[in-house]
């Protein structure tokens, strides 16, 4: 199993990511498909252990009802499917985002053989430092520093080394692409500046009998439009990395004889919503 879990992605983004949409045209997507909890943390422990909320205690992004501390608290870390993928003989591995409050110098999860982690460092994808099964390694400000890219390496090489042992494999990549503040690899800065933000009928309305949380929202003034239209392409160019990735990944399973025996599923935590 290949696992690219990605951060606040919209529906929108995926038109440009040709990867994916390849992925789209030979495989199966879900259109109808939504995450428990559209807050990081608490989709990420749903994802991880296949319980609500309420089961597994995770609310929220921080504090005592969310974020790592909840996670270990309510003993989710022996509830995920690592664990159990591990003691069925599975090698598994583990890189990017983990969990929300999580940082490098926390010990490895159990379940994981292959452990690439960083945390709040990585959102800016440069100057952060990744627990590499325990031993933190800093990163810097070069090109080849770039997160998605390191992850990508990190990965082909677990797949390399998986199609060598012969045991199967779980592989997740859990970039922090989209988040904000969207920082693209340096090949695709400005990639995207002529790209206008892609309106649904919905875009700027407010429906008829709005519930009470939006009734009374102001209209989208010139300058928030111009806003979400920056920030629209910023995303896109953040993206265009993710699905280099993916790209480089399916190669590398093509290359090693493993693309007929294995499973590649691209996703997000949640979606984005803008206008």
């Amino acid at each position: 199993f290949v696992f690219v879990l990605t951060d606040d992605l919209s529906w929108n983004l995926v038109s440009h990511m040709p990867h994916v949409m390849a992925m789209e045209q030979a495989g199966t997507t879900f259109s109808r498909y939504y995450v428990v909890d559209s807050l990081c943390c608490p989709s990420r422990s749903a994802i991880f252990t296949g319980e609500y909320p309420h089961d597994d205690g995770v609310f929220t992004n921080a504090g005592a009802d969310g974020g790592y501390f909840a996670f270990n608290q309510h003993g989710d870390q022996q509830k995920s499917f690592a664990v159990a993928l591990h003691d069925a003989g599975y090698r598994t591995a583990m890189m990017g985002k983990y969990l929300n409050q999580y940082e490098p110098g926390y010990p490895v999860a159990p379940g994981w053989d292959e452990w690439d982690v960083t945390g709040l460092g990585g959102y800016g994808e440069f100057g952060y430092t990744l627990n590499q099964n325990g031993r933190k390694v800093p990163y810097g400000r070069a090109p080849d520093d770039y997160l998605t890219d390191v992850l990508s390496a990190r990965a082909r090489t677990f797949v390399d080394s998986a199609a060598t042992s012969g045991h199967p494999f779980m592989l997740e990549v859990a970039t922090f692409a989209p988040h904000d503040p969207y920082t693209p690899a340096p090949r695709y800065a400005h990639a995207a500046q002529g790209l206008s933000y892609p309106k649904t009928p919905a875009y700027g309305r407010i429906p008829a009998n709005p519930p009470p949380w939006l009734k009374g929202h102001p209209s989208l003034t010139a300058a928030k439009e111009n806003t979400i239209t920056t920030k629209f392409r910023k995303r896109v160019e953040d993206d265009l990395s993710v699905d280099d990735l993916i790209g480089q990944l399916e190669n590398e399973l093509q290359a090693k004889g493993l693309a007929r025996n294995t499973y590649f599923v691209f996703s997000s935590d949640n979606g984005f919503h803008m206008g």
